[in-house]
């Protein structure tokens, strides 16, 4: 959580499997963490994806919970313009990148603004079409980096998205606008992934 531009408390966790915690539990422990109470935030923004097919349903519906247990604005942007905010005005035009696995990755170019300007539809493309992009930068997860110098000149790993989302959001409030939260973004069906001795898995979506 921030407040004009300051982070005032962060918590984080590895998703995935029967003892990862739930979002709301992470949300508290941030709130405590900044030594305030669930009635102090002043509104609740999420990630809608692409991402964990499953992570992402249990992420918006705690945020949704959030919204409507405290009577609070909330919002949701998704997973490219939440990287996107993570890159200075000079890495523009920039793709923000997950990889789709298959040989293709999510893909979406921004523009320099504040916020970064989408330029296009969030899309899963191969690696000749993000070269086409003409993109001065990419930005994305260790696991989403492309052949390097192949879709831009600079590649940038991301850091998580909670810390940086949230100071810039902080001091540029989104259009609020709690329907968001019931919109994730999948992208592709999810692929179920099945491993002996260990709960189904999802693949991005």
């Amino acid at each position: 959580m921030a407040q004009a531009g300051e982070l005032l408390g962060v918590a984080e966790a590895a998703m995935g499997g029967p003892a990862a915690p739930a979002p709301a539990a992470l949300a508290a422990a941030a709130v405590g963490r900044a030594g305030l109470a669930p009635r102090d935030l002043g509104g609740v923004i999420a990630v809608r994806g692409p991402g964990s097919f499953t992570g992402l349903r249990v992420a918006l519906a705690s945020a949704w919970a959030l919204h409507q247990a405290l009577g609070i604005p909330a919002a949701a942007i998704t997973t490219f313009e939440a990287l996107a905010l993570q890159l200075p005005a000079e890495a523009f035009p920039a793709l923000a990148l997950i990889d789709a696995l298959r040989g293709e990755w999510f893909a979406q170019l921004f523009a320099a603004g504040a916020p970064p300007e989408p330029r296009n539809a969030p899309d899963r493309l191969p690696l000749v079409a993000l070269a086409a992009l003409g993109a001065r930068t990419a930005i994305g997860f260790g696991e989403s980096a492309p052949p390097g110098g192949l879709v831009a000149d600079r590649w940038i790993a991301a850091v998580p998205l909670a810390g940086p989302a949230a100071r810039w959001l902080s001091l540029h409030p989104p259009v609020w606008e709690p329907s968001l939260l019931l919109q994730p973004l999948y992208l592709r069906a999810p692929t179920p992934e099945v491993r002996l001795g260990a709960a189904p898995d999802d693949r991005p979506a």
